[in-house]
């Protein structure tokens, strides 16, 4: 099974963030990348429309690719920009979630980084091993 590249919890976070916004906002980030409303596709919200738009872009993206995940990564951009210029609290808030996820954000773009459990391997070598590498992918 492939590997969601945004958690829920991420997704949840920052539709949080963006039912302070009218729905033109919304209509706007979404569709200036390129990413369409979701057609007769049911959503589980609590309540309120604007939740409920943001759930339907969702929707219609599948976060195991990572040519979405950087259609959605473009619109996190975008609302990190809006956060820090309305509460750096937030946006640092916004930022940890992106973090466990495996993302940076530098000079107002968001980056994938590597897979973790990559992450942790590589911070085992200091030179390369082929033998040692072998062993901790076993």
């Amino acid at each position: 099974m492939a590997r969601v590249l945004v958690s829920r919890k991420t997704l949840n976070e920052f539709r949080e963030y963006m039912v302070s916004w009218v729905l033109r906002e919304i209509d706007d980030e979404f569709s200036a990348a390129g990413i369409p409303l979701a057609k007769n596709t049911t959503v589980n919200v609590r309540s309120g429309v604007r939740r409920l738009q943001v759930e339907l872009y969702y929707a219609s993206l599948d976060l195991t690719k990572p040519e979405d995940a950087a259609k959605l990564a473009s619109v996190f951009e975008n609302v990190l920009s809006n956060a820090g210029q309305v509460s750096s609290e937030r946006m640092s808030d916004l930022l940890s979630w992106l973090e466990k996820d495996g993302y940076m954000y530098e000079e107002g773009r968001l980056f994938r980084l590597s897979v973790p459990g990559m992450r942790r391997i590589a911070s085992k070598f200091t030179a390369m091993d082929t033998a040692s590498i072998h062993d901790e992918i076993r």
